[in-house]
Parts: C-alpha cells; structure tokens; sequence
C-alpha cells in the first residue's frame, strides 16, 4: 500500500497450482525439520540468513525477533531461552494448533 503497509489477498485454488505447493510443501518441511532440532529455538531463528536477497534477509530479522519477543513476552527471558524446538513442535501437535497431516 502507499503507506508501506501490506495485505494478503490469497489466490484462489492456490492448492491447484503444483508449483506453488511444491514451494509451499517445500517450505513447511524445512521449517518442521528446523523445529524437530534440540537446539533452543531462539537459536534456530533466522536473525541473518546470508543466503536470502536483502528484503527477505530483512523480512527474516524482523519475523525472527517478533518470535522471539513474543516467546519472552510469554515464557519469560530465562525460559524462552531454555525452550527446544522439538519441545515447542510437540505443543503444538498436542493443542493441534497447526495442520501436521502434510
């Protein structure tokens, strides 16, 4: 938008599209993997991907320090630090919070 915002409008039947659910599959599995690590998930965020153009390196600072706030914002500093991706990926599928059938 004029003012630097932006909206999503999602293309309809977007699943039909094999290319982009290949992507889109692609993409969901590299962050499951990244999740199912034993590292701390604060550590796991990508505050500098190196391998990404400039404004997705920047879009992935931003989303990785918005995730970290808001998990110190909910656990606390000590224990967001603490917090295992794998731990985070199991709460998830028991409040099945996300879809995992994919």
């Amino acid at each position: 938008h004029e003012d630097r915002t932006w909206s999503i409008q999602p293309t309809i039947n977007w699943q039909e599209n094999t290319n982009v659910s290949k992507h889109i599959k692609a993409m969901k599995q590299e962050f499951y993997k990244t999740l199912s690590s034993q590292s701390s998930i604060i550590d796991s965020l990508p505050y500098f991907a190196k391998q990404l153009p400039y404004y997705r390196r920047l879009s992935a600072f931003g989303l990785a320090n918005s995730l970290k706030d808001s998990l110190q914002l909910k656990l606390g500093a000590e224990n967001s630090r603490k917090l295992k991706g794998c731990e985070l990926l199991e709460k998830v599928r028991k409040n099945n919070l996300l879809n995992f059938s994919n």
